[in-house]
């Protein structure tokens, strides 16, 4: 995010506790992205082992830590046809989340009082940002070396600049790198008067759309 870091056998989880799809979102066969807001947290679809973690944590990342494991469980759940205490999900050394011997890729994002999670059969990556004035200095921080700024016909200067960190974002999450390289180390080219990027990133290409919705920018990527 751009803010300043602002069981086998058992019940599979209704599909309303899996969020909703990210209206307006377009995305190919295969890619299930969901979103919901604070108001679907259900720390009950939490393993024993969630709830203790969350348990460590202030109010505010508690909040934040059970929504998306909320919707992350109830959506794999679905998904993969399971209970979601049953979702084998896992926490990699680099703090990526992975559902290990099931085929599929997810990715997690939280943005104030709403998650977005999406999953496939391949690399992705998911970023929600919520547009609010911000530096244009950021812009420097942005782009790579003569990289042109996204062009969307409507979004504001605001809208533009949080649409270029949220796709580049989803496209370096998606890719495993995350921000450690900064934002700069994955490139987009938009073919299109639409939010619709490719993204070079240094481990591989990336599609990106992304749309605006509840005040926020959703940017979900996947492996071209």
């Amino acid at each position: 995010m751009m803010d300043e870091h602002p069981g086998g056998g058992g019940n599979v989880a209704p599909a309303h506790l899996g969020g909703s799809p990210i209206p307006g979102l377009e995305l190919p066969s295969g890619i299930e992205a969901r979103y919901c807001t604070s108001n679907s947290s259900n720390e009950s679809l939490l393993t024993r082992a969630e709830r203790e973690a969350a348990g460590a944590f202030g109010d505010a990342r508690r909040a934040s830590f059970t929504l998306g494991r909320t919707l992350l469980r109830a959506t794999a759940a679905h998904v993969l046809g399971c209970a979601p205490e049953d979702v084998p999900l896992a926490e990699l050394t680099s703090g990526a989340l992975a559902l290990p011997g099931t085929g599929w890729q997810v990715n997690l994002t939280h943005t104030r009082d709403a998650a977005g999670v999406v999953l496939a059969r391949r690399r992705v990556g998911i970023d929600a940002e919520y547009v609010r004035p911000r530096n244009p200095a950021l812009w420097t921080r942005i782009l790579s070396p003569g990289e042109g700024r996204p062009n969307v016909p409507g979004w504001s200067e605001e809208a533009q600049l949080i649409l270029a960190w949220a796709a580049k974002e989803a496209a370096l999450k998606a890719s495993g790198v995350g921000l450690r390289l900064g934002a700069s180390a994955a490139r987009l080219s938009q073919g299109f008067s639409k939010p619709v990027f490719e993204a070079e990133t240094p481990e591989g290409s990336f599609r990106v759309v992304a749309v605006r919705h509840d005040g926020a920018v959703w940017a979900v990527a996947w492996e071209a």
